[in-house]
């Protein structure tokens, strides 16, 4: 195996502030483009159908199936359509005009579809899902500072550990952190 080594950095020849600029910075980025596609979206994420209500089918073809096609086959309250992992299967989302049953009937007249499963959320409950949510991580994080405090007892390490949380929750660009075939 080649052996990787990091070098040592004296963190003493720095201050506190020049230590904590660049998270700062990034973190500044990072809700500056969340601002951004909340202010044009609505949201600072996308949203699935479990927050905003709609409909969805799996099925099955024999040949691929693309958006433009799916569109042409359902109309125009077609979202998405995903393949699923080395099958002929594909997850087609539509939004909450779509009725499921119109949308079963139109898949088993098209031909060469096979419905395997369908599903429809409503956007009250897709709302309600939203505020459960938000919700949720309000108590997690109100635990987390309760915890971190009841540790370390002081308040800057306390508020250091909640902001580092926040900060890595707000990184809008991610990266996967799957393990590479060897």
């Amino acid at each position: 195996m080649v052996a990787f080594e990091v070098p040592e950095v004296d963190y003493t020849q720095y201050s506190n502030r020049q230590l904590i600029a660049i998270p700062l910075v990034v973190l500044a980025v990072a809700l500056g483009v969340l601002a951004v596609t909340f202010a044009m979206t609505g949201s600072p994420v996308a949203l699935g159908n479990d927050f905003t209500g709609g409909s969805e089918l799996k099925v099955q073809s024999s040949e691929p199936i693309s958006e433009q096609q799916a569109t042409g086959i359902f109309g125009d309250s077609v979202v998405s359509v995903q393949q699923v992992a080395n099958q002929n299967q594909y997850i087609i989302t539509f939004d909450n005009t779509a009725e499921i049953s119109d949308l079963t009937t139109a898949a088993e007249q098209a031909g060469g579809l096979t419905v395997l499963q369908s599903g429809s959320t409503s956007p009250v409950f897709g709302s309600q899902n939203q505020e459960l949510a938000l919700i949720g991580v309000g108590i997690a994080f109100l635990g987390m500072s309760l915890l971190a405090f009841a540790l370390f007892r002081t308040f800057v390490p306390s508020i250091a550990i909640v902001i580092s949380a926040f900060s890595d929750i707000s990184r809008p660009f991610r990266t996967s952190s799957s393990p590479s075939p060897s």
